[in-house]
């Protein structure tokens, strides 16, 4: 593979016969061509959500107020479309940890972390809220790092084992490490 494309992210836009509009993310590496889909659209707020759809997996909606949480915070581009695909390709690795007790979920990105709720175990995830890396608690920076290292594994997959780690995040509640997708 040539060296000038491998490791940078590259997005496709489409809009499918249906009219949904899609936005494909794709980094190629030496060993696999990671493909990462989008599907965005505007609520009646005039707010852009979107929804990462992975088939098996994990899919992962994106509320509006986290949009705009994450927009505010780390991009100034001009239009929310713009903004989000930025957001789409900086955070196409994802590492997932939920608490059954707490009825949480919390995935690693690259800039902070995300969180949310099941709306189907294991399936399909509502994230809602968007913290940035300078407002986690030291219990959160130390499942950040637990997350990176998810991220990291599935951003280079072959590179190093993956390994389980139990999480602390609620001792004896059923927290279970996710993946990362």
């Amino acid at each position: 593979m040539d060296p000038r494309v491998r490791d940078k992210e590259r997005f496709v836009e489409y809009r499918s016969p249906n009219s949904n509009n899609w936005i494909i993310v794709l980094r190629a590496t030496k060993k696999v061509v990671s493909i990462v889909p989008y599907v965005y659209y505007w609520g009646s707020d005039k707010k852009l959500r979107a929804a990462r759809i992975c088939d098996p997996g994990i899919s992962y909606h994106f509320s509006g107020h986290l949009l705009e949480q994450y927009f505010a915070r780390f991009n100034n581009a001009a239009g929310a479309l713009e903004r989000f695909k930025e957001f789409a390709v900086e955070n196409m690795d994802m590492g997932t940890e939920s608490c059954d007790a707490l009825g949480e979920l919390r995935c690693g990105i690259r800039h902070g972390y995300l969180t949310g709720r099941w709306e189907v175990k294991d399936t399909v995830a509502q994230l809602t809220t968007f913290v940035d890396h300078g407002k986690l608690f030291q219990e959160q920076i130390e499942q950040m790092e637990r997350l990176d290292q998810q991220r990291y594994e599935s951003a280079h997959p072959g590179r190093r084992p993956q390994f389980g780690h139990p999480s602390p995040w609620a001792k004896g509640s059923g927290a279970s490490p996710g993946q990362g997708r």
